[in-house]
């Protein structure tokens, strides 16, 4: 007689499995909607939980009101405030247990003390209330774990089911929770595919799993698709397929199980006559198009001089192409004269333009300019609207305190209530451009406030020392050194776009709407900024690689004078650029309205005074550009 097996499953754990639906739904393949199943339970579990906590506050706060009341028309009046009380003190308190958030007023989540100051002014109140979010006010009456899943659920179901429909069945829900795991760890970010496969290997079915349970499900999801009728057709089986290409995706960027496939599986799995086909490199990703094919609320990083504005102008270009009528709109401020061709194609009404550098800036001034442009944009009827706000870090530096709280929360209402359909751009959008990964550089309290948005993060050779702060601050996963030093070669930039959860080579991107010299005087002042003037920074400038066609001599560094011998011939070319003379004199002629002479000669020609044979060429051709004017 066989010995009886024991049960894994405790009292406690089967609990909470029960609580999940039907797993054995999930081990047999129906992922998508299983998925969709476990969002819609935890929606209407927070939903009675709102409703339940909302009834026992407003009883018990009102009994206790009415009994505080009429205490002189009755001995048992305040017996009856009194227990009404101790039930309102006990409701607040259980509702702070299960969801770690204190709200002691019926129907108000959030800031309890922002609500007060808000509900004392007119303005304010009309904000507050038209700022507030139904759906993050839902998600906070679920316990800090079920609200990171939902979380996790309603902006990545997509990349979950591309997850788990590849994994054997008996592992599955295992695979769920232990990525839900690492997405709280994390802070909204998943393992890649290789972590989770390499886990996976060591894991074994799960004997909780009824497989015949399992094996019915399967059986009847195939008479549904296919009912037999007449006689059963001969079975028929196609030969096995090379495992060799990368499978596509639909959007062209989620790392899939192919890239995995090694050689040794490839050669199993075909004749051994048959040669093996080598793996086709995946098509090139734009990270432009992508941003601008489905729009969403995003957070895009990068150290100075990677390319952030070129991308963003690059993804509004796109933007404009595929709905012409999204209404776009501007917070800059730096206020940056060689970087303004990158907003050319913003509506001039529609960007706000203020220089917070200045150490004597008027904050107040331009806490009223930015105020009045938030103002004009909330109050928009566009069904498409993107807000793009440029230098987030020095923007929160600078205006520090209730305008910047009213601004994040204002972008956070944006990024979890503002979508209406991304697939066709409609509803609003927030593209928010920083230099530092961290939340708490960006004003944000806690790394959860990045899981309301996309992350696209920027990387080049000279910034390769930003990709372990990146990871500690949970932008972008772990465990990829590889990967992006190999994908660095082909254009200099990579980038991570947390959407499709995966690394791509940057394109060099061509910028609409820009002269030659402005994009020339943003390159060479990126240099002064940036302390490289060698021409290797040239090369290596995000700016710099828009320009297919550099002569192979301003890249010679070896040359003292930084002139090569053919600038000395009639048709003489100035600056390392190799400017003609005319294009050479307009854009010395603008730099004297916002430079000094020394200030250009450094910027145009790197060279500063007391550098003798070079500055000395630079100061002569500086005089015969100006002139008569110089006179």
């Amino acid at each position: 007689m066989d010995a009886q097996i024991p049960s894994l499953t405790t009292r406690e754990t089967q609990r909470l499995r029960s609580d999940y639906p039907a797993i054995e739904h999930l081990e047999a393949g129906n992922v998508a909607a299983w998925l969709v199943e476990r969002q819609e339970q935890l929606l209407v579990r927070a939903k009675e939980e709102r409703t339940g906590m909302n009834l026992a506050k407003l009883l018990t706060l009102a009994s206790g009101v009415v009994g505080a009341v009429c205490y002189a028309t009755s001995p048992l009046a305040p017996v009856g405030a009194l227990v009404a009380g101790v039930g309102y003190v006990w409701a607040v308190a259980q509702d702070m247990n299960a969801s770690h958030q204190f709200a002691p007023i019926p129907f108000v989540r959030g800031n309890f003390i922002e609500f007060l100051s808000a509900m004392g002014d007119k303005d304010a109140r009309i904000d507050w209330f038209a700022n507030s979010n139904e759906l993050v006010d839902l998600m906070f009456h679920l316990d800090p774990f079920e609200r990171y899943e939902l979380g996790m659920l309603k902006e990545h179901a997509h990349v979950l089911s591309e997850y788990l429909q590849r994994i054997e069945p008996g592992k599955r829900f295992h695979a769920y929770r232990w990525l839900f795991d690492w997405f709280v760890n994390l802070k909204g970010s998943f393992p890649g595919v290789e972590q989770l496969t390499s886990h996976l290997a060591t894991v074994t079915a799960d004997p909780r799993v009824n497989y015949q349970q399992v094996q019915a499900i399967q059986e009847h999801q195939a008479l549904c698709i296919a009912p037999p009728t007449g006689i059963l057709p001969t079975p028929i089986r196609n030969l096995p397929e090379t495992k060799a290409a990368e499978l596509p995706s639909p959007l062209g960027a989620i790392d899939t199980f192919a890239e995995m496939v090694t050689q040794h599986e490839i050669a199993r799995e075909v004749q051994p006559a048959m040669p093996i086909v080598k793996k086709s490199l995946p098509a090139p990703v734009d990270i432009a198009l992508e941003m601008a094919k489905v729009p969403k609320s995003t957070i895009i990083a990068a150290s100075p001089r990677v390319g952030k504005g070129v991308v963003v102008s690059m993804a509004v270009a796109h933007l404009l192409s595929l709905h012409p009528d999204n209404e776009i709109w501007l917070i800059d401020p730096k206020d940056e004269p060689t970087e303004r061709h990158y907003w050319s194609q913003i509506d001039t009404d529609k960007r706000c333009h203020f220089d917070l550098r200045p150490f004597d800036v008027d904050v107040e001034e331009a806490i009223e300019v930015f105020t009045e442009h938030l103002t004009r944009f909330n109050s928009s009827t566009s069904y498409r609207k993107l807000l793009i706000i440029d230098e987030f870090v020095t923007l929160n530096q600078k205006c520090a305190g209730t305008f910047m709280t009213r601004l994040k929360d204002f972008i956070v209402g944006i990024c979890s209530s503002g979508e209406v359909n991304p697939d066709l751009g409609l509803g609003r959008f927030a593209w928010v451009i920083t230099q530092s990964p961290y939340v708490s550089d960006i004003g944000f309290k806690t790394k959860a406030a990045l899981v309301t948005f996309q992350r696209v993060f920027l990387l080049n050779k000279a910034s390769m020392h930003l990709y372990p702060l990146a990871v500690s601050a949970s932008f972008v996963p772990a465990g990829f050194e590889e990967k992006i030093a190999r994908l660095m070669k082909e254009t200099g930039r990579v980038f991570y776009y947390s959407r499709t959860d995966s690394w791509h080579p940057v394109p060099n991107y061509k910028l609409p709407n820009s002269t030659n010299d402005t994009q020339r005087s943003a390159q060479l002042e990126g240099l002064v900024k940036s302390g490289e003037d060698t021409p290797e920074t040239l090369k290596e400038s995000p700016e710099t690689a828009e320009r297919t066609e550099t002569p192979a001599e301003t890249l010679k560094p070896h040359l003292t004078s930084r002139f090569s011998e053919q600038e000395e011939i009639s048709a003489k070319r100035f600056t390392p650029l190799k400017l003609p003379f005319h294009e050479a004199k307009e854009l010395v002629g603008r730099l004297r309205n916002e430079m000094s002479q020394t200030k250009i000669i450094e910027v145009l020609w790197s060279a500063k005074p007391g550098e003798s044979k070079a500055y000395k060429e630079a100061l002569a051709d500086y005089k015969e550009l100006i002139g008569d004017e110089g006179k």
